[in-house]
């Protein structure tokens, strides 16, 4: 006599079965009960060995489904990306560089609900141009920040845009003057350079693009006391003969 076992079946299905069989031949009703037995040992070793060899891959690999948490610097508040209430796109450093992302207006081009002339200085946040409503004004209605300094139109439209050796950029979209000033009522655009690394690190990148435009760009860090102190030194250098 045997008992075949199909996958898919509950190991308390099997015990249901097992309780409910019967042997057929009278004369052999000993030697089946026996085999009963064993077959109900046997499916109960089983599922402790299975129950403890999940609780093991468990225990070997507690991070296992965490999700990583994104900070967002842009609202002062220390929360992640699904606790803001605003509306925020993000762009971390690994984004920036699968999508080859120079400047920022390669950024304002990748992000919904922003347009741009193609002038870093000139762009607009849910359709509210960043010199006014009307296109025209004296002060701005957006701004772009780095490291929370902000950035005059003046180095904008002279290429302080780049994007090189930057850890996150944040466009927020809606009013931000509470958190980031007068200049903020259609949004604000928060850039947030890398942190020196306790560990070397370098990296360097060479660009040559049309007009002859031309890119240099380097950047160290490492430790200088261990686990106390470390630096990060930045270089980033363009020149271009523009469409003249």
């Amino acid at each position: 006599m045997s008992v075949v076992f199909s996958k898919g079946h509950s190991f308390m299905a099997w015990i249901d079965f097992l309780r409910r069989w019967r042997c057929a031949d009278p004369g052999q009703r000993g030697a089946c009960q026996c085999l009963l037995r064993s077959q109900i040992v046997l499916l109960f070793l089983l599922s402790i060995g299975v129950l403890n060899g999940y609780s093991e891959a468990q225990v070997q690999d507690p991070q296992a489904g965490e999700i990583e948490e994104i900070i967002i610097y842009g609202t002062k508040q220390g929360l992640t990306l699904q606790e803001v209430d605003v509306s925020v796109e993000m762009f971390d450093a690994e984004r920036i560089e699968q999508e080859s992302l120079f400047d920022l207006d390669d950024l304002l081009f990748r992000t919904p609900n922003v347009q741009t002339s193609g002038s870093t200085a000139d762009f607009s946040i849910r359709g509210i141009s960043r010199f006014g409503a009307g296109g025209a004004g004296q002060g701005v209605t957006s701004n772009v920040y780095i490291d929370g300094a902000p950035i005059t139109s003046i180095a904008l439209s002279y290429g302080f845009d780049s994007l090189w050796d930057l850890a996150q950029v944040e466009v927020l979209r809606g009013p931000q003057s509470t958190v980031q000033g007068r200049n903020a009522l259609a949004g604000a655009i928060v850039m947030r350079t890398a942190d020196p690394s306790s560990e070397w690190e370098a990296k360097a990148r060479a660009r040559l693009a049309r007009f002859n435009t031309q890119q240099y760009a380097a950047v160290v860090s490492g430790p200088l006391i261990e686990d106390e102190l470390a630096f990060r030194v930045s270089a980033d250098y363009q020149t271009t003969d523009g469409f003249i």
